[in-house]
């Protein structure tokens, strides 16, 4: 997911501490296997990271994403 959601992280113009926060969400999520559980853990620490209009666009286009790599 971490190569996926980067493209995204470049559209949403990230300052410099929340795209180190939303990289470390991403290979903490990568790390654990990006299951579902892990993926809301993100979802709910990224709300802290990005602002209202960076997490609804970021939520829409890593949404997609996201369920390319859910594990079976």
């Amino acid at each position: 997911m971490k190569g996926a959601c980067a493209v995204t992280f470049a559209k949403l113009d990230l300052n410099a501490d929340q795209k180190a926060g939303m990289e470390r969400l991403a290979a903490e999520c990568d790390k654990a296997g990006c299951t579902k559980e892990t993926m809301a853990k993100m979802e709910e620490s990224a709300r802290g990271i990005l602002s209202p209009e960076q997490f609804a666009a970021w939520k829409a286009e890593c949404s997609g994403k996201m369920g390319e790599h859910k594990h079976s």
